[in-house]
């Protein structure tokens, strides 16, 4: 009898083992990485159906919100149809994309800042809250430089998920515009 259970809680573990490497293999294949490379540092965020993870970043989708912290901010978001809205901090954030021939285009403003940024495949170029960026794609990433603010114009790197460009998810678009942005 005692064989028998043992059995039994050693399958029912191994298969609770089994469909755990299941979800992560599914939750691996789900993930997009997003990297940017400046002077100062790199930052980046993993992008998952349901999150948003980096160093500066943890925040959540749940229903139809994202909230959490990024880049020392309080986030509340609110998803809707091609569109995000709501606080970052103390300060608005609202911006939309489509995707036109090829192209993510994201427009609005974050943080009291324009947001007018499209993303090709051949560069990135436009706004994000108080930076400006001309970027080219070669060597499997964008580069070239940006201005942020009144400060200098820097060489930077960009680094997006296969596929560009990218699609134009909730989750990728709020990914995007706070990488580039904050």
């Amino acid at each position: 009898m005692y064989a028998s259970f043992a059995r039994r809680i050693g399958c029912a573990l191994g298969l609770a083992l089994l469909g755990l490497g299941t979800v992560a293999a599914s939750q691996d294949q789900d993930e997009d990485r997003l990297l940017l490379q400046t002077p100062a540092g790199d930052s980046s965020i993993q992008v998952w159906r349901d999150s948003l993870v980096g160093p500066d970043i943890r925040l959540v989708r749940d229903e139809g919100t994202v909230h959490g912290q990024a880049f020392g901010r309080s986030v509340f978001l609110h998803l809707r149809r091609g569109e995000v809205e709501g606080l970052i901090g103390a300060q608005l954030a609202r911006f939309s994309w489509r995707e036109e021939a090829g192209t993510l285009r994201l427009e609005g403003t974050l943080i009291g800042s324009p947001v007018g940024l499209e993303i090709g495949p051949e560069r990135i170029s436009g706004s994000v809250g108080p930076c400006i960026y001309a970027l080219e794609y070669k060597d499997e990433a964008y580069a070239g430089q940006r201005v942020c603010g009144t400060g200098d114009p820097q060489q930077v790197s960009v680094s997006l998920p296969s596929g560009l460009p990218p699609r134009g998810s909730p989750m990728m678009a709020t990914a995007l515009v706070l990488l580039l942005g904050m």
